[in-house]
Parts: C-alpha cells; structure tokens; sequence
C-alpha cells in the first residue's frame, strides 16, 4: 500500500546511531508518554507591493519554536553576495523576508509571525559606473584607545598563561 497517496496523515520512522536520528519522548507525571503532533500547517500571503511574489499563497509548515518552512530561497556566492547556480562555496537565502505582524492562517486560527533573528546583506558598489554612490555618506571620527594606555585602555593583569600537561578531561561536555 502507498501510505503518501493513501492515506491523509503518515508517519515515516528512522532510527540509527545518531543523537539526531535516535527515538525521544516526554513523559507525563504517570509515565505515560505524551501525543507527537505534526507540524502545523499554514497559509500565508506575500503582501509586498512590487515585489516578484506580492499576491502570492505560501503553504508553511510550522514545525515548533524558531522552524518555519516553505519559504522559496535562492543560492548567493558568499565573497560576492550575487545569486548563483547552487554548488561548493554558496550560501542558499531566502527569497523574501516575511514582515514582522504578517497573518498566517490555518483553517480558523490566525497566527502572526514575528522573525526570531534577521540578516542584512551588503552589496558590491562599483564605483566606476556609479562614482557618485558614496557621495552622501557622513564619516564620524573616534578617539580609540591606544596599546601603550593613552585613551583608557588598561592591561588587565590576569597572570601568566598556566602550563597544561595533560589531555583534555571533558571535551564538548564530555568526560573523557
């Protein structure tokens, strides 16, 4: 039986030898173990005038805590920050940035989403084809402080460096 073209809901269990792919569960105050519920799914529209997807329905899946899925994305060269061919020394971004209070609806229930973290990209200005692109910049000057203790910066004094002789007793939590 083809369970995905059966069925309205499935589960696909895997398990292995990783922390990621081992079986966990909560417990009540009984013992009993608690429901799994799949991830929520929802329907947002894009509403941003002039952009390429302003109109446009996304089905997300909202799969718990700072995991929202469904967002198209596009791969950039990480020196350059232009959109490339996904591949070896590419960063995948997503398309669009959902605006902070936007409405994402699931049957009768209406959520808002608000971003968790956010990125800015800088872009490459050539100033040959645009000299002018950096003309209405303002530069502010700062007095820093200096090494040898002008500007306020004072040695901290924490000793000598101590001598380790011997392995590691815990290494990313764990006593070795």
């Amino acid at each position: 039986m083809e369970a995905h073209s059966e069925l309205s809901v499935f589960y696909t269990w895997e398990t292995g030898p990783n922390q990621w792919n081992q079986f966990t569960a909560l417990k009540d105050a009984d013992g009993n173990v608690l429901e799994f519920q799949p991830p929520l799914q929802v329907q947002y529209e894009h509403k941003v005038y002039g952009h390429k997807y302003d109109g446009v329905t996304f089905n997300l899946e909202y799969s718990g805590f700072g995991n929202l899925h469904g967002i198209p994305g596009a791969c950039i060269d990480m020196d350059t920050g232009a959109p490339t061919t996904c591949g070896p020394d590419t960063r995948w971004v997503p398309e669009f940035t959902i605006p902070d209070g936007s409405e994402a609806d699931e049957g009768t229930n209406h959520y808002l989403i608000k971003a968790l973290r956010k990125e800015q990209r800088m872009s490459k200005i050539d100033l040959d084809i645009d000299p002018d692109a950096c003309s209405t910049l303002t530069l502010t000057s700062y007095n820093l402080p200096t090494i040898d203790g002008v500007g306020g910066w004072e040695d901290p004094n924490i000793g000598d460096e101590p001598v380790v002789t011997n392995a590691p007793a815990v290494i990313g939590g764990v006593i070795q």
